[in-house]
């Protein structure tokens, strides 16, 4: 069904009916922003049908506002398989997408929602809350921001020129932290630092290859660790490791 403004007779609003066996449901609309009254130049919405007991019922099923630059935001709602017979009427993930005028994306936060169901979502996602930021220009992905099911934190930074990642920062619940820097040209793990929650750390760094090559152990009580790897075949020995005392003493040395 449409409705014209009867000045302009231009579309003001337009709608498609459902007919269920107990009332007419809205299965779509679309509101056109005529007077200029609003940020947006049409809003829309779907409904999704589905059938509570003997009732016809709707849902939201997604919201898209074309806005006055031309720009898009993008609700969609997913909810449970109905089948399940637990609560179709509440969404199982919300993902919110943002597009530029030119109809690129530039953002897509994507929420898992916790339920009487979670266990359900747990075997189909392997994360709660993701954010993802693209580059207008290329399309690629340049930021991914996730939140696991554990609590675990994990952002990765691209290079939007090779679509490689370029460094991986992750977060524990307890606090201890992991940061990857990598080669962008092609991906290869160039260094690794990881820091405990006890005052421990460990420092990994890579060749181009991929390889480790040297690395800096700190323990808890104050003894570093420090190990080479002959990669060049330089030397009679493939690793050599020293360890100190809190003090800075040699207190062994391991030889292979």
């Amino acid at each position: 069904m449409i409705v014209r403004d009867p000045i302009s007779g231009l579309i003001d609003y337009e709608w498609m009916p459902f007919f269920g066996d107990n009332a007419v449901f809205v299965a779509s609309a679309t509101d056109y922003d005529l007077a200029g009254e609003h940020p947006w130049a049409a809003y829309s919405i779907r409904n999704d049908f589905y059938v509570s007991g003997t009732v016809d019922t709707f849902r939201l099923y997604d919201v898209d506002m074309l806005m006055d630059d031309g720009s898009r935001f993008i609700l969609n709602l997913r909810y449970l398989n109905d089948r399940l017979d637990f609560r179709p009427d509440l969404p199982s993930s919300v993902t919110y997408t943002h597009l530029d005028p030119l109809g690129r994306t530039l953002s897509i936060d994507h929420t898992n929602l916790k339920t009487i169901a979670e266990f359900v979502f747990e075997e189909q996602y392997d994360f709660r809350q993701q954010g993802t930021v693209y580059d207008p220009a290329s399309g690629q992905v340049d930021y991914i921001s996730t939140l696991h099911h554990d609590g675990r934190r994990e952002s990765i930074d691209y290079d939007v020129s090779t679509g490689q990642r370029d460094y991986l920062f992750t977060q524990w619940e307890d606090g201890s932290m992991l940061g990857e820097d990598y080669n962008p040209a092609n991906g290869v793990l160039d260094y690794r630092r990881y820091v405990g929650t006890d005052g421990s750390s460990l420092d990994e760094d890579y060749d181009s290859q991929g390889r480790l090559n040297y690395v800096v152990e700190r323990l808890a009580d104050g003894q570093m660790r420090v190990t080479d790897y002959d990669l060049l075949n330089e030397h009679a020995w493939a690793s050599y490791s020293i360890l100190y005392a809190a003090g800075g003493q040699i207190v062994s040395v391991a030889v292979l």
